[in-house]
């Protein structure tokens, strides 16, 4: 009898360790290219979600640009650089796989009688669970607005969706026929062997990780 468990769990953390230097390094070149565009910062205020930021991007009243929509596009990347930014401040670890594997194999040969040299075996392979995807996409009806579907803050990448492997049932059958020697050739044996895998012909679908999208309840597009 043979019997094996492996475990397997990855979590990624520490993440982006050189975008936190990276950004403050270049805060001026940031401010820099926002003054050149026609915008300007205003450090009494901050931009929402971004309380380390040096200040809230607006335009320059001052400034006629030569392309307002040049503007503010630099407005918003300035603001957002430092939105991102947070986020990367309060980045949490993240669950991928999450894996418990198990094989269990037993065979038996007869020893003595009419059957001697016949084997028989049973095993099962436990496969654990596949990553599929996290619920970031998850949403939920607004409360100010029946008819408006929100992020559901409560999920994020800390919100894994996993999906169990069929486990796989193998059988084997073997038989050992010994051959009487004669003088010009020493004992020989043949041997026949029957390995059937997935004996209870489980057709269950196995989902990978590729980027799935959630659906909506019951299948309701209509629905959050």
């Amino acid at each position: 009898m043979m019997l094996n468990v492996g475990t397997g769990k990855v979590e990624a953390f520490d993440r982006f360790p050189l975008a936190r230097p990276f950004v403050l390094e270049n805060a001026a070149v940031y401010r820099q290219v926002l003054e050149d565009a026609g915008g300007m910062l205003d450090t009494t205020r901050k931009p929402s979600g971004a309380p380390n930021a040096p200040g809230l991007a607006v335009v320059d009243p001052n400034v006629t640009p030569a392309q307002a929509a040049e503007r503010t596009n630099a407005v918003n990347d300035y603001n957002n650089i430092w939105i991102n930014y947070e986020a990367i401040l309060n980045d949490q670890p993240i669950q991928g796989t999450n894996r418990v594997t198990a094989n269990v194999f037993t065979d038996y040969t007869v020893q003595t009688g009419r059957l001697k040299g016949l084997r028989l075996g049973l095993g099962a392979q436990y496969r654990g669970t596949n990553f599929l995807q996290y619920r970031t996409a998850d949403t939920l009806v607004d409360p100010s607005n029946p008819n408006l579907a929100i992020d559901d803050p409560a999920l994020g990448t800390n919100s894994p969706v996993y999906v169990r492997i069929p486990t796989l049932v193998t059988a084997t059958f073997g038989y050992t026929l010994h051959l009487k020697p004669d003088a010009r050739w020493k004992p020989r044996s043949i041997e026949f062997q029957l390995r059937i895998k997935n004996l209870l012909n489980n057709q269950q679908v196995v989902y990978q990780d590729a980027g799935l999208q959630p659906r909506p309840p019951g299948g309701d597009i209509t629905q959050p």
